[in-house]
């Protein structure tokens, strides 16, 4: 019996990739036009930056318990968007990829999973079963200096210093970090959801305070683009435990529509077809007045998820067969050898 995830959580995973979405429309469709000022387009995408931190937060809350069929359900995943991918260039597109390519791309999962994020999630999650053993002996204060050694490191040497360590977050480090974070999220307190929205506005309006002000520094430049940026990390905390304090417990539909969010991110963020994705928001961008360009935007996100969400759904079911399958396999051969 599977185990029913909190729906206010997996609210904040949808509007996480709603987040990540709109982040990559700004930085994939709005800015290759060069209609707006590279200084102008971070205040557009900070209001939205946080959606990655949000992703590893979450995971480190519910905490990731790795086994193989955790593993070979995430590489099914990866296989089968993949397989789409080719699918769409080959059919559709009409670019021709080589049998070699039909044979790695799919089991390429472990060492190319389709993007920076998912690279670094595979990482993330192989290191799972150590980090996990050590915050379960943690105590408060043991705790407390764990968070200040990995602060150290990623912001302190990593954002700050810009030494040895990534300074915009695209690290193991720093996964590592919010895995960490999220982990302890589980015993804060429930707190008035308005203190938690109160605290993200403040941060918001903070954050883009500094980047006016510094915008022509990099650090000014860093603190609203990089996902170890503290100001950020901050704020994907208020967020996060704005709602965690919802008194939504059980949705079957917002559960079911989160289940499908790394489906929205491997569709839209990957392949050839993420190319047409983009340069058609870029034209909207440069005909279309303001208003109509928000409109037919929407539209167009609206469309992808809907349409990762009903591809997901044969992506579900053969994963439940393969499951099946392997899992009468394994019934089998543990019987045998208690016969024998």
């Amino acid at each position: 019996m599977s185990v029913q995830r909190k729906s206010n959580i997996e609210l904040l995973r949808i509007i996480a990739m709603v987040m990540i979405v709109i982040y990559h429309v700004i930085i994939h469709g709005i800015a290759p036009t060069e209609i707006l000022s590279k200084t102008t387009l971070p205040i557009l995408y900070t209001p939205v930056i946080f959606g990655v931190n949000l992703f590893i937060l979450i995971s480190g809350y519910f905490s990731i318990k790795l086994s193989w069929k955790s593993f070979l359900s995430l590489m099914w995943i990866i296989a089968f968007y993949k397989l789409f991918h080719l699918c769409i260039d080959t059919f559709i597109l009409q670019i021709e990829h080589t049998i070699f390519e039909w044979i790695v791309k799919p089991f390429s999962g472990p060492i190319s999973g389709g993007g920076w994020f998912i690279d670094i999630y595979v990482l993330l999650m192989l290191t799972t079963p150590l980090l996990n053993k050590l915050l379960s002996v943690l105590n408060r204060r043991e705790y407390q200096i764990g968070l200040g050694i990995l602060l150290l490191f990623d912001v302190g040497y990593g954002f700050f210093l810009n030494k040895h360590f990534d300074t915009f977050g695209y690290s193991l480090l720093h996964f590592i970090l919010l895995y960490y974070i999220g982990y302890g999220l589980q015993n804060i307190k429930k707190t008035k959801p308005i203190i938690s929205v109160g605290g993200a506005l403040f941060i918001l309006s903070i954050t883009l305070i500094f980047y006016i002000l510094l915008k022509d520094t990099q650090l000014g430049v860093k603190l609203v683009t990089s996902y170890s940026s503290p100001c950020i990390l901050t704020g994907s905390v208020c967020i996060f435990l704005f709602f965690a304090n919802l008194s939504i417990y059980y949705n079957p539909i917002i559960n079911f529509i989160a289940s499908s969010m790394l489906a929205i991110y491997l569709i839209h963020e990957g392949g050839n077809v993420s190319y047409l994705y983009y340069s058609q928001i870029s034209i909207w961008f440069k005909e279309l007045p303001v208003n109509e360009f928000i409109i037919h935007t929407f539209i167009l996100i609206i469309a992808l998820f809907t349409f990762a969400i009903l591809i997901d759904q044969p992506r579900k079911w053969i994963w439940k067969l393969l499951l099946n399958q392997i899992t009468s396999i394994q019934s089998i051969k543990k019987t045998n050898i208690q016969i024998k």
